[in-house]
């Protein structure tokens, strides 16, 4: 996906908060409806979890995800 297109996306997901944005989102809802697609647009694989880790310690804190930015190496 080119940057353009990337933009494109980004604003249709922007567009898509803005509308549903009054909804009652739980955290699960919203990691699913636009937290992880940001991330699809961005260009990580989110079903690989050499790439991108859910809920893992990081420092001795846990985070929502972790990013492997020398996954393949």
């Amino acid at each position: 996906m080119d940057k353009e297109q990337m933009k494109a996306e980004i604003t249709k997901l922007i567009d898509k908060y803005n509308r549903e944005k009054s909804k009652r989102y739980n955290e699960e809802a919203t990691k699913n409806d636009f937290i992880l697609p940001l991330f699809k647009i961005l260009g990580w694989n989110t079903e690989y979890s050499n790439e991108v880790s859910k809920e893992e310690n990081i420092s001795g804190k846990r985070v929502d995800y972790g990013f492997r930015i020398e996954h393949g190496k």
